[in-house]
């Protein structure tokens, strides 16, 4: 076989070898890296693209008005413990009216310090109690999104696996019959 053709195969060869990593390597957000490792490796690079790391966007579960407040308290949920009643003041911005001399959270009117606590205490609970519930089942659908992407992505390198076995079969059968 001439350079002529050896080279026209070798640049088509990288032309679908690369086209493809960039395909799979979009899918990551990785296109650049999966045109790269198409190109240099074959279908080996597109089993490493397949491998990169994913970019998974962060959900904020905080509220607006807490965002500089840390979530968990810096000692043990009691209301008996001072450091716990000064943390629920602080995130839930409780604040005295010296005109009525009641204390004020969201509104309403408590008669004492001991009774605006107990209940944003209460929504503290409430709260943590959500806050689980819902760890758990983002936790169960990333797990179920996870098993959905990795069957999706073995099909996808079988597909390409065959597609890489045909390249090569054609490759020999030019190289052999149609020399």
């Amino acid at each position: 076989m001439e350079f002529g053709a050896l080279l026209v195969i070798f640049i088509v060869g990288c032309c679908i070898f690369g086209g493809i990593g960039a395909l799979l390597g979009s899918t990551v957000n990785k296109g650049a890296a999966g045109l790269f490792l198409g190109v240099a490796l074959g279908p080996i690079g597109w089993i490493l693209v397949l491998l990169l790391p994913r970019g998974i966007p962060q959900s904020s579960t905080q509220s607006e008005n807490r965002q500089d407040f840390p979530e968990e308290p810096p000692c043990e949920r009691d209301l008996a413990l001072d450091a716990y009643q000064i943390w629920l003041v602080k995130k839930y911005r409780i604040q005295k009216n010296e005109v009525l001399g009641k204390y004020i959270y969201k509104e309403r009117l408590f008669a004492t310090i001991d009774d605006v606590l107990v209940f944003v205490d209460s929504l503290e609970r409430q709260e943590g109690a959500e806050r689980e519930k819902f760890l758990e089942q983002e936790q169960h659908r990333k797990i179920m999104e996870a098993a959905e992407i990795d069957a999706k992505y073995r099909k996808k390198v079988i597909i390409l696996l065959g597609l890489s076995f045909l390249y090569v079969i054609g490759y020999i059968v030019w190289d052999v019959f149609l020399k």
